[in-house]
């Protein structure tokens, strides 16, 4: 039957009405009507109707029934499947088919043929969330309480599509993969730790390392205060560290070097003395850009002298 069309407005969303008549040859038996817009739908009589037995008031007694409806996302659009395979777990199989894009005739041990790959609690919310395949739950729920290992967790609907999975389950032969560590890398939030890794729990663990020149890990030494962990462990070239803003390091990236003063160009160690005034000296705690006055030196202190 014929269509018409109202526009209404609600708020600053405009929203339309469609009104059509029921039969198998309207709009809504149309493979092109778009479904995944409609919100909600009714049905309302404008004409008489007439049969069925009287009530009290004199009326009609008339009931509709209305069945095989689903509207919205259709069910993974795009995907072509092949009801004789069972592992392909994308479609609704194992002996009971798809009807339309918008429904199927009968339940499935996929809970995915809808919508959804995953339907289980956001950590970021605690409100059921649609996961697709293979989304990793730091990425896009993530929440501050599951911090880093939630860079390890994912949606694996062939594991379980109602509870999160580790990482690894996506991995072919994951079930030989003994407890413990994997080689899937992920990153602990830490700065001094490397060999970040998922474990087949779903964490994410690391190695801490404290060979970096910084002072809480020298009991508060402040002339060893002068680099930032680099996240890539003791055995690398940068010795896993990297001059922290504004500081300077002499011989850095070997296992002997010490803070420094940059000095018209030029990084000398701490305690370094000054070629052409043997009293003035390199001290990290007093200047990281001038030498300054070696107060620990007698010789020149001028207030030591004998005839002072």
């Amino acid at each position: 039957g014929a269509a018409s069309i109202a526009a209404e407005a609600a708020g600053t969303t405009d929203l339309t009405t469609v009104e059509f008549d029921v039969d198998a040859t309207g709009p809504a038996a149309s493979g092109s009507f778009a479904w995944s817009n409609v919100v909600a739908f009714g049905v309302r009589a404008t004409v008489a109707v007439t049969g069925g037995g009287s009530n009290a008031d004199g009326g009609l007694d008339w009931s509709l029934e209305i069945g095989d409806v689903r509207v919205g996302v259709p069910q993974r659009v795009g995907h072509v499947w092949d009801p004789l395979d069972n592992y392909d777990d994308l479609g609704c199989n194992f002996g009971w088919g798809q009807v339309s894009l918008y429904r199927r005739n009968g339940p499935s041990r996929y809970a995915h043929c809808f919508e959804c790959c995953c339907f289980f609690d956001s950590p970021a919310t605690l409100e059921k969330h649609c996961y697709d395949q293979g989304d990793v739950i730091g990425e896009v729920t993530p929440s501050e309480e599951g911090g880093p290992n939630e860079g390890c967790q994912v949606c694996n609907r062939k594991r379980n599509p109602q509870v999160i999975s580790p990482i690894h389950t996506l991995e072919d032969g994951y079930e030989d993969v003994p407890s413990g560590n994997t080689n899937i890398t992920c990153d602990d939030w830490e700065p001094c730790s490397y060999n970040d890794v998922c474990t087949t729990d779903g964490a994410c663990v690391a190695t801490e390392y404290f060979s970096c020149l910084i002072s809480d890990f020298w009991g508060g030494d402040p002339t060893k205060d002068c680099e930032v962990c680099d996240g890539s462990g003791p055995a690398s070239p940068t010795r896993g560290c990297a001059a922290k803003d504004g500081h300077y390091v002499y011989n850095a990236g070997r296992d002997d070097r010490v803070c420094g003063c940059r000095i018209d160009g030029v990084v000398w160690p701490h305690g370094a003395q000054d070629p052409r005034r043997p009293c003035f000296i390199c001290d990290v705690t007093q200047s990281r850009d001038a030498w300054v006055t070696d107060l620990d030196d007698v010789s020149c202190d001028v207030t030591a002298q004998s005839n002072w």
